[in-house]
């Protein structure tokens, strides 16, 4: 195969296929003379109909299986290693070299799941890492984020936990409507706790006491104090 192989023709889809995918057609032959199961070809591009794959072997289009094995994805005009089984070529092996740069898809093929186990497993990009699918579960006893900036966009964020802590140098927090319920609820504050808010409404069905060295209360009105019984002193 020559350079010129290596780019597609415009004609490669008139070209007759040789075999259909995995049956009979040709194969190289060693300098003995004996069938070489192992030869080198040019991909021209997915079959419509089938699993498989149109590759160019020696000016002739067979139509090949990719092998379990050759878990990155051809594409037209790559170099790949084809095996012939009983004499006809069937499967892609390998991907040589790539005919253009681009982005290399590692799948199982026939649409299998493609599952990496190993005791440690690191990945590491210069400059991103993508996941997309539509669902995502991670499942682990422990798991540790470390991000200069993290960000989250989405429509419902929930967290379930028997304890959640956080600590953070400044806290703030925007919400159009804000709503915490709670069995007991402790706030305990160093400096100063300053609300300021339209309207303060508080409301307790049994005891609520005020405890300070002074408490000072300030109206630009009136002042109504209300009760059955009024002690003061």
């Amino acid at each position: 195969m020559t350079m010129s192989d290596l780019t597609p023709h415009p004609q490669s889809a008139a070209r007759t296929v040789e075999a259909p995918c995995g049956t009979p057609g040709g194969t190289a032959k060693t300098a003995a003379g004996r069938a070489d199961p192992w030869t080198i070809a040019r991909v021209i591009g997915p079959a419509e109909t089938a699993a498989c794959w149109l590759v160019d072997i020696d000016e002739r289009v067979h139509l090949l299986e990719r092998a379990a094995g050759c878990l990155i994805e051809p594409r037209p005009g790559d170099r790949v290693v084809v095996f012939a089984d009983a004499g006809s070529p069937r499967f892609i092996t390998m991907v040589l070299s790539r005919a253009t740069l681009g982005e290399a898809t590692l799948s199982a093929g026939s649409g299998e799941a493609l599952r990496i186990e190993a005791p440690r497993l690191a990945l590491a990009a210069g400059h991103e890492i993508t996941i997309e699918a539509p669902a995502l579960a991670v499942d682990a006893d422990r798991a540790t984020l470390t991000v200069r900036t993290l960000g989250f966009g989405g429509d419902v964020l929930r967290a379930v936990a028997r304890r959640i802590e956080s600590v953070a140098d400044d806290l703030h927090s925007v919400a159009g409507r804000a709503i915490r319920k709670a069995t007991t609820q402790v706030t305990v504050v160093e400096g100063a706790d300053v609300l300021r808010a339209g309207q303060v409404i508080h409301e307790a069905r049994e005891v609520m006491t005020l405890d300070a060295e002074q408490v000072v209360v300030t109206a630009r009105e009136d002042v109504r104090v209300d009760g059955e019984r009024i002690s003061m002193g």
